[in-house]
């Protein structure tokens, strides 16, 4: 239980540490919600990792959900930027995608580095 506290903890601080930093800005999110999507990430990838764990996954399948659930949610978020440049900000729709696309690779990121802090905290007995 301490160590998948500490797992997150350490998740979220890997996720907030690269919002904060300016990388989802620098990967194409919108300056205005840039460093925001991180702390919305966090919220859904803690509840994402409860839920999943709640079921009895283990830490490698969590990672491998997670790293697929990145990659559905980066092409949501590059259609719905492409999608909303295109429509010159008059499609909510696609403005949506993009900034709840954003929220999904977020929340993705800190199930991967749960994931992967849960496994190095449990190898490290």
């Amino acid at each position: 239980m301490v160590k998948a506290g500490l797992a997150a903890i350490l998740g979220a601080a890997l996720v907030m540490a690269l919002a904060w930093s300016g990388v989802p800005l620098a990967l194409g999110a919108h300056p205005f919600w840039a460093v925001k999507v991180g702390y919305f990430g966090v919220g859904a990838g803690l509840l994402a990792v409860a839920l999943l764990a709640a079921i009895g996954l283990r830490a490698r399948m969590l990672g491998v959900m997670g790293l697929l659930s990145m990659i559905v949610a980066g092409a949501i978020a590059s259609e719905g930027k492409a999608r909303f440049a295109a429509s010159y900000g008059d499609d909510l729709v696609a403005g949506r995608m993009w900034f709840f696309g954003w929220i999904a690779i977020c929340a993705a990121l800190f199930v991967v580095a749960f994931a992967l802090f849960r496994a190095v905290l449990v190898a490290r007995r």
